[in-house]
């Protein structure tokens, strides 16, 4: 909740000088406007919400009731919040979950379940608390991460009170059989209908967590590399947010950008997030400069596509990419801040269809020639050298 001193002021300091050739401006243009009283001044608009206008004058800056408006200017402030920028807030350094996480344990269908704030795990042998603990600070770090991006992020589980479900196996033979994919150390599965969520859960075997047996007990190393799993989580968390129409670059960017932040013993560090994308894209990239898919084919590739690119060599390279043009809307484009990504999950929240969206809020005033300019521009700025696949 933010509270907001509205100090006695001249009716003049009423209004804004912001265009009116479109409502989707951003503040610090000029318009004139009218007071409730029918008195006329120009000022800049800063901010606005439902109760409250905050304008700058040549006798300095002010915050005032909306109803201090004429009818014509509330309508105005309607619109324009309905298509003005977020104001985002502070970039998060890092995500901390403490090592006295509550876990809860009952027993339901020969299963153990096992409950961490948000996340529910099933699994078919006993595992103490203290074990089930440390990957459940995985889980919760990731999804207080998610949280923490200041792009309008609000991940909710299933119901109130509900939990995101993940499902445990005892091994690989066991995670395998029961849909895994072959090779790998964990997946987040779904039901949809059409845009809708209807339901979806994480699979993944015990040893993708970091949890072995060593005679009749089990223990884990808390240490254990947990990228493919940040990664899942981050589908599973994101996807119950309700961003189904996103276009498959976006929510594999997402992840992949989730899956480069450091994490360590309950800790997800944000700081230098360029920096660990680019160690993350080149990790397993030979020469000094990434080949990135082009930009217009990586924002146009179907899923169906990109599935198959999972068959042969571009698997990594896909992602990779995601990642890269992600990371760039996150932190290199305009002013840095993310706010194109805050808006365009605003309008897909919304409704608005992915295609209208991108072209308004992440293309703006540029082709796909113009765009990749930028993203090899910017990121050659931040030291990272890239050129496209031709």
């Amino acid at each position: 909740m933010t509270s907001c001193v509205r100090p006695a002021i001249p009716a003049l300091a009423l209004f804004l000088l912001m265009s009116t050739q479109s409502m989707a401006q951003y503040p610090g243009n000029a318009r004139i406007w009218t007071s409730s009283d029918g008195k006329k001044i120009d000022a800049i608009l800063i901010d606005a919400d439902a109760e409250t206008v905050a304008l700058k004058t040549t006798s300095g800056l002010f915050k005032l009731p909306v109803t201090r408006l004429s009818a014509e200017d509330q309508a105005f402030l309607t619109a324009w919040r309905g298509q003005a920028p977020i104001k985002l807030a502070p970039w998060p350094e890092k995500i901390e979950v403490p090592g006295d996480l509550k876990i809860d344990e009952k027993q339901a269908g020969g299963d153990y379940i096992y409950l961490s704030p948000h996340f529910e795990f099933r699994c078919p042998i006993r595992l103490s608390n203290s074990v089930v603990r440390e990957f459940a600070r995985l889980f919760e770090a990731t999804y207080e991460g998610v949280k923490a991006l200041p792009v309008g992020f609000d991940p909710m589980p299933p119901q109130a009170g509900g939990h995101f479900l993940t499902n445990l196996f005892a091994n690989r033979e066991d995670y395998y059989a029961a849909g895994g994919m072959p090779g790998s150390g964990g997946m987040f599965s779904s039901v949809s209908r059409g845009r809708e969520f209807v339901s979806g859960a994480i699979s993944v075997p015990l040893t993708s967590l970091g949890v072995e047996q060593v005679g009749n007990r089990f223990i884990i190393d808390p240490d254990k590399d947990s990228g493919t799993l940040t990664h899942e989580i981050t589908h599973q968390v994101a996807v119950m947010w309700g961003i189904y129409g996103a276009p498959v670059w976006f929510s594999e960017g997402i992840a992949e950008y989730m899956q480069s932040a450091p994490y360590s013993k309950g800790t997800m560090r944000f700081t230098n997030m360029t920096g660990n994308v680019e160690k993350a894209v080149m990790r397993y990239q030979g020469g000094k400069e990434f080949r990135m898919i082009p930009v217009e084919q990586l924002m146009t590739i179907s899923r169906q596509e990109w599935a198959a690119s999972l068959e042969n060599e571009n698997a990594s390279k896909n992602y990779n990419s995601a990642n890269v043009l992600m990371t760039y809307f996150l932190h290199l484009d305009g002013a840095g801040t993310g706010e194109s990504v805050a808006a365009y999950l605003r309008a897909l929240r919304s409704g608005t269809d992915p295609r209208e969206a991108a072209a308004t809020h992440l293309m703006r005033d540029r082709d796909f020639s113009k765009l990749a300019a930028d993203v090899r521009e910017k990121w050659r700025q931040n030291g990272f050298r890239l050129e496209f696949d031709l």
